[in-house]
């Protein structure tokens, strides 16, 4: 039984620079992969769902796991270009995305693309899901539970979890809303921008 539990759903800067996960958009040549841990014996990859998936598949994914407007722009582009066998890299998939969708501000048109395709392939909210199921029976009474999210779909989960623990009373949320960064912290940790705090104190 755990005192407290802390959950970091942040990838870290390790992940991002690693050329052979192919999740940075630094790496233009890396491949299409995004696992997050190839041991454990996944073998779904991005470059597969790109290769494989229906266009209304892949559509379907970029909306709702990116709440990307343009998801079936990308996915007609992204089944037009595997068809001439030039999907290959992370080069080729931000290529193929930047030829639809124009760049507006800071953020790259292929942000959320990728942000899916990560989510899908690592399960990313299936297993944030299951692991919030089982927290109740592994917490010991009065430890608190802290999970850091990053995106709105995390936030979300997160929420109406919480919502769910204290239906079933079994605690109190700690903050009533979620705690964004501060600017201190944003000055040295720029990469904390879309971080959101929440807790829940266990009866």
């Amino acid at each position: 039984m755990f005192d407290g539990l802390v959950l970091d759903l942040g990838i870290s800067s390790d992940q991002l620079e690693d050329r052979q996960r192919g999740i940075s958009f630094k790496h233009t040549d890396a491949p299409l992969d995004m696992r997050m841990n190839a041991s454990d014996g996944n073998h779904l990859t991005a470059w597969g769902i790109l290769h494989s998936w229906e266009e209304s598949e892949i559509a379907d994914a970029l909306y709702k796991y990116a709440d990307e407007r343009y998801s079936r722009r990308i996915a007609r582009a992204i089944v037009a270009r595997r068809s001439d066998n030039k999907l290959e890299s992370v080069g080729d998939l931000l290529e193929t995305i930047e030829s639809v969708v124009r760049r507006s501000g800071k953020i790259h048109p292929a942000t959320k693309t990728f942000q899916a395709l990560r989510i899908v392939v690592n399960d990313e909210i299936g297993n944030l899901e299951r692991f919030l199921q089982n927290v109740p029976s592994v917490i010991k009474p009065g430890a608190r539970l802290v999970v850091v999210s990053f995106h709105s779909l995390e936030e979300r989960v997160v929420k109406h979890a919480f919502r769910k623990f204290e239906q079933d009373e079994l605690g109190r949320r700690g903050v009533k809303k979620s705690l964004a960064p501060t600017r201190d912290e944003l000055s040295v940790n720029p990469r904390a921008r879309s971080a959101r705090l929440r807790s829940f104190i266990f009866n």
